[in-house]
């Protein structure tokens, strides 16, 4: 038995690993081989997989190696040496699967929380418009209410003169204006341009601000 280290050949060198775990471990066989150094001890086999001398078995110590096993035909070592990069060439592709797999994970979670978030935005904007309805209807019903107290007076080309108690309001229904300055600044007919409003027509959705419709939400 001769090492595979001691013919100096850069060929030998090439040593791989395994491509197959160990089924033995290298103590686990039998029988035992000594070493024949001063203190001797059993010995470990291992299998080479260099590129020269791929599946044969050696015995090891801590000072030398030699082998067990006979010379590799040409061919067996070409089809081991296939065999054994298209191990490695798999074992890579599936550890870059793994990792495919993992971020398409890791992407799904994100788009999962994203989905989440977009569903508790739409909620609570559907609870907002909810509310803003709610409001906007209690405050229809109170201007109804303070409409009642008012007379109106057309003058033509949908301009009103309102008497409210002791007090008189102009109110422009195509310029969306009363002299109170309520309907210009929020948005909402006052109880004035209510008034003027339903002497001519029942409807008040025409005479209330963009911001204030369900689109705009």
């Amino acid at each position: 038995m001769s090492s595979s280290m001691s013919d100096g050949s850069s060929s030998s060198r090439q040593w791989k690993s395994s491509p197959m775990p160990y089924r033995v471990g290298p103590l686990d066989y039998q029988p035992t081989v000594m070493c024949q150094c001063r203190c001797p001890a059993k010995v470990a086999r291992w299998i080479s997989w260099s590129t020269d001398n791929p599946r044969c078995r050696y015995y090891k110590c801590q000072h030398a190696r030699a082998w067990c096993d006979g010379p590799t035909s040409s061919f067996i070592r070409e089809l081991l040496n296939d065999l054994r990069d298209m191990v490695n060439s798999l074992r890579r592709w599936k550890e870059l699967l793994q990792k495919e797999v993992e971020d398409s994970r890791a992407k799904g979670e994100r788009q999962r929380r994203e989905i989440d978030y977009v569903r508790a935005m739409v909620a609570m904007k559907k609870e907002e418009i909810r509310s803003l309805k709610a409001r906007n209807q209690k405050l229809e019903k109170e201007k109804k209410i303070l409409s009642a107290f008012c007379h109106a007076i057309s003058d033509g080309d949908d301009k009103y003169e309102v008497k409210h108690y002791t007090h008189r309001f102009t109110v422009n229904l195509d310029k969306k204006e009363c002299s109170c300055r309520y309907w210009h600044l929020s948005g909402l007919p006052c109880p004035h341009a209510i008034a003027c409003i339903y002497f001519k027509t029942n409807s008040l959705d025409a005479y209330i601000a963009e911001c204030y419709s369900v689109d705009a939400f």
